[in-house]
């Protein structure tokens, strides 16, 4: 049997769909020293896309990453060349995915691949994920709105005019790229749409770094632990002040999704959160 068809047979897909600025960096960071988990030398491969809205996929990036990667690692610049070539689910097959895999993966249990973008995703889309990988498992990753909000904030600013991003914040949301990242509801709805219950494990930031969530995690995936750096915070966010006025708007606009928190997952929702 050709390595793919015993990749695709024997070891699960392990989709991490969001949210951004929620530690999916750390995560993945973390899962790829797992034996039992075979990351993507590529963290986000952005392969699924809404037909809707196919900018997700950014060809131009990827070439940049490439052209970073040749002075580098030989390695991640054979993953990001091989990366541009499979395109995307709106361009290629599932069996071009597979293929990206299956040249790394080792006999693990899962193989992985974190893309916060994913949860961007319809109920349709998701459906033939779930077609094509009928017993994958999914990560998906939760934070304060409002912390994750300007989180994100301060990190695609990151090195410019600090008046520049108060300007935009102030109606940030009404850009989709920042009010849809916020929309934990419609993502998690999407999913219970599609998947089981048991192919779904929801976990806050806010308990990333005790070792509860990765004890849970563990727990879910059915692998045994191993240790974490909780010190090393790779992709941080530069410290600001978020200004009392801002703070109102995003707690105005994004009090549906808090409300939705704590119905959903009442006294589970972190302390610290905006009630």
């Amino acid at each position: 049997m050709p390595k793919n068809e015993t990749m695709h047979k024997n070891a699960t897909l392990l989709l991490g769909m969001g949210a951004q600025r929620c530690g999916t960096t750390w995560l993945g960071t973390h899962l790829r020293s797992h034996p039992d988990i075979y990351m993507s030398a590529i963290k986000e491969m952005h392969f699924f896309v809404d037909p809707k809205y196919p900018n997700t996929w950014n060809q131009q990036f990827m070439e940049n990453r490439l052209a970073k990667a040749k002075t580098g690692s030989e390695k991640l610049a054979r993953a990001f060349s091989q990366r541009i070539k499979i395109g995307t689910s709106a361009t290629h097959g599932i069996v071009d995915y597979i293929n990206f895999f299956q040249q790394g993966w080792d006999e693990q249990s899962y193989y992985c691949e974190i893309t916060p973008s994913y949860m961007f995703l319809p109920a349709e889309e998701l459906r033939k994920i779930k077609t094509a990988f009928p017993h994958l498992k999914i990560i998906f990753l939760m934070r304060d709105p409002i912390a994750r909000l300007w989180s994100m904030l301060r990190f695609n600013y990151r090195g410019k005019d600090e008046g520049q991003m108060i300007d935009f914040a102030a109606s940030c949301l009404n850009h989709r790229e920042y009010s849809a990242r916020c929309d934990y509801r419609t993502a998690l709805e999407n999913l219970d749409a599609v998947f089981y219950s048991e192919q779904v494990f929801i976990g806050f930031y806010e308990d990333m770094f005790d070792g509860d969530l990765l004890n849970r995690l563990y727990a879910f995936l059915g692998v045994d632990p191993i240790v974490a750096n909780t010190e090393r915070r790779p992709n941080s966010s530069k410290t600001a002040h978020l200004p009392d006025e801002l703070a109102n708007y995003f707690a105005a606009e994004l009090m549906p999704q808090y409300k939705y928190a704590r119905s959903r997952f009442g006294d589970k929702v972190p302390e610290g959160w905006l009630f």
